[in-house]
């Protein structure tokens, strides 16, 4: 009798810098550890049963009693983990399907030495010819890249460190849009949402840097953001007195000795003053 066809892997590979990926980093920053490790609880069953997982009642509430979380922090967090592109929004929304294009390239790269029979592959997000499994054929060009990573000196530096922190937590507050359409409407910022986000990845990244400013969080990094902006806004807004007042576009009032000099139409009842 055949064995049956195993789907699924029996362990999968983990990024070292997993926790430090952007998404799973304003993950923890916004919801604690707890959603970090329910992330990672998440891969593991779409790997157990190949390259998805159809998230339903039954699913939300064996994952939720195994981790000992509630079924709406576990919404929380995949609602959360899909605004960030962890998991594909399409697929989540037309047939409730945790997956991702990542996902699939790293199932499909465990099981390409298998043995396996013809079969179709739902729910695909990759090119079906990355799909095909090869036992035989492994690429040399994929062994000199790996060989090339492995001898590569990579310097790092506590400024290094410091800026990729920074862009982490930059990202992080970005990708809060309740707190950036809060932010240009109290700013009353013309460009909307998308002005904000320009400004915070670029004049306030700069600023930060140039003053070596260090956040303790996200909160922290906001509160600056909030501080920073409402003072360049005031700043804006008294260079534009300045330039009413001053401003080419206003010509400043003629002395008293050149007004004596103009001349005087005799008509009007006016003197000339002596010089």
């Amino acid at each position: 009798m055949a064995r049956p066809l195993k789907r699924g892997l029996d362990y999968f590979p983990l990024n070292v810098d997993f926790f430090d990926s952007n998404e799973i980093y304003c993950l923890g920053a916004e919801m604690g550890p707890k959603a970090e490790y329910a992330a990672l609880r998440l891969l593991a069953e779409i790997y157990r049963n190949g390259y998805y997982l159809e998230w339903s009642a039954k699913s939300r509430l064996m994952i939720a009693r195994k981790i000992e979380l509630t079924g709406e922090f576990l919404d929380g967090v995949i609602h959360r983990l899909i605004e960030m592109d962890f998991f594909d929004g399409g697929l989540f929304d037309s047939d409730s399907i945790l997956t991702s294009r990542s996902i699939q390239e790293v199932y499909f790269e465990a099981v390409k030495r298998r043995n396996r029979r013809p079969e179709t592959y739902p729910y695909l997000l990759i090119m079906h010819s990355e799909t095909k499994v090869n036992s035989c054929n492994i690429p040399q060009m994929k062994e000199k890249e790996t060989k090339a990573k492995e001898n590569e000196t990579i310097p790092t530096s506590t400024n290094k460190v410091e800026e990729d922190e920074l862009e982490r937590m930059l990202e992080c507050a970005a990708a809060d849009t309740e707190w950036v359409a809060e932010m240009a409407a109290y700013l009353n910022e013309g460009g909307g949402v998308e002005a904000i986000v320009r400004l915070l990845k670029t004049d306030f990244r700069s600023h930060c840097i140039r003053e070596g400013k260090h956040h303790s969080g996200i909160n922290d990094l906001k509160s600056h953001f909030n501080r920073w902006s409402k003072k360049q806004s005031n700043n804006n807004k008294q260079q534009l007195l300045n330039s009413i007042n001053y401003g080419t576009n206003h010509p400043r009032r003629r002395s008293s000795s050149y007004e004596s000099k103009l001349p005087v139409n005799p008509a009007c009842g006016l003197k000339r003053r002596p010089d």
